[in-house]
């Protein structure tokens, strides 16, 4: 776990008692009477939850990375970003966590990276749960890339993905996922990325949208309904 600034977590009532777990986190507690009328950080009873006044709370399971392990998407990221033990691995765009968590359970030193505090310190409290198996940095990816003491092996790029063309609806981690993201440029960071991976950037994209321009991936690895755009480094 990296050092960080303060998350701010929430009280759900004045006399709640704080569980022991919490002090795994770089946390500020606040009083429930302080929350914010927009989402923010809630203290659960095993795990952080995030809270909205008008919304469902919404929490992370582990499942979602440790089932991820056994699944074929999981072995196509595994695949694509060279996930193996040895491997230094950036999660540029590091949302909920699972695709790096995932990738750092396959063995990868993997640091993810997220700049939404509340994004954050959920993905955070996720890897409390797993033991921390990764690295996490709350910060622009784009300033993390242009940091003279970094080194990856590989950067993965998962981009928030503009709203489906046929209205299909995503699943609720995404739909909040949306909401809590702003807009960050793809290209821009992709090309940062491409001057700091000494082997290869990863792409992750909807199967059929188009790959980022310049230049063509190297290959692609698809699955059902997305894909892997790798591209290589020549050295």
């Amino acid at each position: 776990m990296e050092e960080n600034q303060l998350i701010q977590v929430f009280k759900e009532r004045t006399d709640q008692t704080l569980p022991a777990w919490l002090s795994e986190l770089p946390v500020q507690v606040l009083d429930c009477d302080q929350r914010p009328n927009d989402w923010h950080l809630v203290i659960g009873r095993d795990q952080l939850e995030l809270a909205h006044p008008q919304q469902p709370t919404m929490q992370l399971s582990t499942q979602s990375v440790t089932r991820r392990l056994k699944q074929k998407e999981a072995t196509e990221l595994i695949k694509a970003c060279s996930a193996s033990r040895g491997q230094r691995i950036l999660d540029g765009f590091g949302g909920w966590g699972v695709d790096g968590l995932t990738m750092a359970l396959n063995g990868a030193d993997v640091t993810i990276c997220e700049i939404n505090p509340l994004v954050h310190g959920l993905q955070l409290d996720l890897s409390r749960r797993l033991n921390f198996p990764a690295h996490h940095r709350h910060s622009d990816v784009r300033e993390l890339l242009q940091s003279v003491d970094v080194s990856f092996d590989i950067v993965y790029l998962d981009p928030m993905f503009p709203a489906h063309p046929t209205g299909a609806k995503s699943r609720r981690e995404l739909e909040v996922l949306s909401q809590l993201s702003g807009e960050s440029s793809t290209l821009e960071v992709f090309e940062l990325a491409m001057d700091v991976a000494t082997s290869r950037v990863v792409v992750k994209q909807r199967r059929k949208d188009s790959t980022v321009e310049p230049p063509k991936a190297s290959w692609s690895i698809t699955g059902k309904t997305i894909r892997f755009d790798v591209y290589q480094r020549i050295n």
